[in-house]
């Protein structure tokens, strides 16, 4: 490698007389000592606009340790990379937000480049940002020194004085005349004044996102940012962290204020572009061991659900596309739309999908240990998974209060080894299901019902596979209908005198995905198997909207946290449920006695640890009380610890359902007399007669 050019030494004359400072004498000609500076100053100005932030990191740029270790950077190795600087280069923001997984290049691209691209290609003092002078030394030692050392611009280092040797760093000079100044987070606002400077380059900004005691201006980011004033709207600022919390400063940077990027990756088999996110990792939750989970972990595409093998994904990732806050993803044309809101910061934020220098089965390691962690491991295994894995907020559980206390311990005690599987209790009346639609399998869940006091016994719980056709909608259909045909038979009473059949009265499908496969299966098969589409309360997705009026001549029933209504022009009945009252009414059942009204009980399982799996599904979320520090005060909602939650809500569904078919927990007050007590009255299901109005859904 050839050494930079060094700057051009000026010539030492005379001083004139008279003007201290100027070289010469009153009749020397010095317009060629002029222009010839003014070429020198103009040339290294060309030199220093000559290439963007990639173009350097490509050409400049040689990986200082790890597997790549003397090798060039190149962007083909993370395919994300390419695109975050090739925005970096475009000038449009004045700040910049990243934020990814570790193990990623997140601090070599997004700090250590940033500072090396400023101060050797456009040779400009830099300001670093770091959360005190004892990191300012780790920064400059481990991270930013390595580089410049592998680098051609090693001969412009120091030879002596600070960076010139070990000891605490406070600020380099380079030969080329240009200086890096720490800054810290700690200390009084005095360390952060007097220097200025137009680039920032800030890491580990959660930790300075805060005023200490020896200040009493605004937080050191802001502090450090104002050192940059006197440069107006050429200033740039830089922040590159990890993910902590959600009231962190880098996640509320690139959640609130930036362009929030995400990247669409194109899928090698069905070809369609999709965000993937943590949900669509799969196959390490059914493993039972960590080596069946690294082995069986998979990246899948969103749209086909096809899983990714290393190539597939690293494929993905090259045709990715960049969507930004106020873009939308027309999955019809496979095309962004839209205009990006204004805003002065750029947010680049990746996880795992993007990552490749982490392979899935890494990340199905740490799945499956956080989810089989015990209690006292478990809190930390999450926070690492959060925040080192998926880049995502911690939710730190000191914050939280558990409102539905359910354990697996306690589910599991809820057992009635009296009863075998598929079997109704004595006295029993209806039997019910709730099945959750998923693209490799059907979870279901089989309930009876006793209709006074509300009492429920899971008979049975299961999975239906989902077969493999060119279209996932046929597959999921073909899955529906031999699931139906598989329950078409009547069940049986534990109680050898009870002769009774009992056949399923009424089932609840989550309709939300593969909704039109859901409906035309419904058509064919008629009022017993409903699409129901479960939401939330205010502020937590899709909203729960009770019926205002009874009057609609479309509203066939309402029902506690639910309603169904008449779609004449898709010709269905849809039930919209409110997926966090039926979950709080589940949890609730499993913590009542065993004796009581309204109690849930599970029939006898054929081995040790089955009712074991099914109760950390059951427990995959859990509704928290929180205190919101942005004035809002408590705020009570259902947060997801685990994507494996089929089963919560297949259950919460078929208890849904129960209700529909008349189980009450609370006995009306008074009765009215046979004389005064109308024909639907009578009637649990009186509902049905309005149901039967609609012609054209069977």
């Amino acid at each position: 490698m050839t050494p930079p050019t060094p700057p051009t030494e000026r010539r030492s004359l005379p001083d004139a007389p008279g003007i201290p400072g100027i070289s010469g004498t009153y009749g020397f000609d010095y317009e060629d000592l002029l222009l010839e500076d003014l070429r020198d100053l103009f040339s290294r100005l060309r030199a220093r606009h000559s290439r963007t932030i990639r173009e350097f990191a490509e050409q400049e740029l040689y990986i200082p340790d790890g597997p790549f270790k003397g090798r060039r950077f190149k962007v083909d190795r993370q395919p994300f990379t390419g695109h975050a600087l090739d925005l970096l280069s475009t000038g449009k923001w004045k700040r910049v937000a990243c934020t990814g997984p570790s193990q990623s290049g997140k601090t070599l691209l997004f700090f250590v480049l940033i500072i090396v691209y400023y101060l050797f290609e456009r040779e400009e003092t830099v300001i670093v940002a770091v959360p005190d002078f004892d990191m300012a030394g780790d920064k400059w030692r481990h991270d930013i020194l390595p580089v410049i050392l592998a680098s051609r611009f090693k001969t412009l280092l120091p030879k002596v004085g600070v960076g010139a040797r070990g000891g605490k760093v406070k600020s380099i000079t380079f030969s080329n005349g240009v200086t890096i100044r720490f800054m810290s987070g700690l200390g009084g606002d005095k360390s952060r004044a007097g220097f200025t400077g137009r680039i920032v380059v800030a890491t580990e900004t959660d930790g300075m996102d805060s005023s200490n005691s020896a200040s009493r201006e605004a937080d050191p980011i802001t502090q450090i940012e104002a050192r940059t004033r006197s440069f107006g709207d050429d200033a740039l600022t830089y922040l590159e962290c990890t993910v902590s919390i959600e009231q962190g400063r880098i996640w509320r940077e690139y959640n609130d204020r930036s362009t929030k990027t995400r990247f669409y990756l194109k899928c090698p088999h069905c070809t369609l572009y999709s965000h993937p996110t943590r949900e669509h990792f799969t196959g390490w939750q059914e493993a039972e061991t960590i080596t069946e989970a690294r082995r069986s972990a998979r990246f899948t595409c969103p749209e086909c659900a096809a899983p990714w093998t290393e190539e597939d994904r690293h494929q993905a990732n090259r045709d990715m596309i960049c969507v930004m806050k106020g873009e939308t993803f027309d999955k019809e044309t496979q095309t962004v739309t839209g205009t990006p809101d204004e805003t002065d910061t750029l947010g680049i934020r990746w996880d795992p999908f993007n990552n490749m220098f982490v392979p899935a089965s890494v990340v199905g390691a740490d799945e499956w240990e956080c989810e089989n962690a015990p209690p006292g491991k478990k809190e930390d295994l999450d926070k690492k998974l959060h925040q080192f894995v998926w880049a995502i907020p911690h939710v730190p559980q000191d914050m939280l209060i558990d409102l539905t206390p359910l354990s697996i311990r306690k589910i599991v005690a809820k057992t009635n080894f009296s009863i075998p599987r598929f079997k109704v209790p004595k006295g029993f009346d209806k039997v019910v299901m709730g099945v959750d639609i998923g693209s490799r399998v059907l979870h279901w869940t089989l309930i009876a019902m006793r209709l006074h006091g509300a009492a429920a016994h899971i008979m049975a719980y299961g999975e239906e596979i989902v077969p493999e056709f060119e279209s996932i909608e046929l597959s999921v259909l073909t899955a529906l209908r031999n699931l139906r045909d598989s329950f078409s038979k009547p069940f049986s009473s534990v109680d050898p005198e009870d002769k009774k059949p009992y056949s399923l009265s009424q089932v609840f499908i989550d309709a939300r995905w593969q909704s039109d496969v859901v409906h035309l299966f419904h058509r064919e098969s008629g009022k017993m198997w409903i699409p129901a589409m479960g939401l939330s309360r205010k502020g937590q997705g899709q909203n729960y909207r009770a019926p205002k009026s009874t009057k609609s001549k479309d509203l066939a029933f309402i029902g506690a946290g639910y309603h169904i209504s008449c779609n004449r022009a898709k010709g269905i009945l849809e039930c919209k449920i409110d997926s966090n009252y039926w979950k709080t009414y589940l949890h609730n059942r499993f913590l009542a006695p065993m004796e009581d009204s309204g109690t849930l009980t599970m029939h006898s399982p054929v081995s040790n640890m089955e009712h074991h799996r099914f109760a950390k599904q059951i427990l995959a979320e859990k509704k928290i009380s929180e205190f919101d520090p942005k004035g809002k005060g408590e705020i009570i909602r259902w947060i997801q610890k685990s994507r494996a939650n089929h089963f919560l809500d297949s259950t919460y569904l078929g208890l849904g359902a129960g209700h529909m078919v008349g189980a009450r927990l609370l006995a009306p007050v008074a009765k009215l007399t046979p004389s005064k007590i109308s024909q639907k009255q009578r009637e649990p299901g009186r509902w049905i007669h309005k149901i039967e109005k609609v012609r054209s859904w069977t």
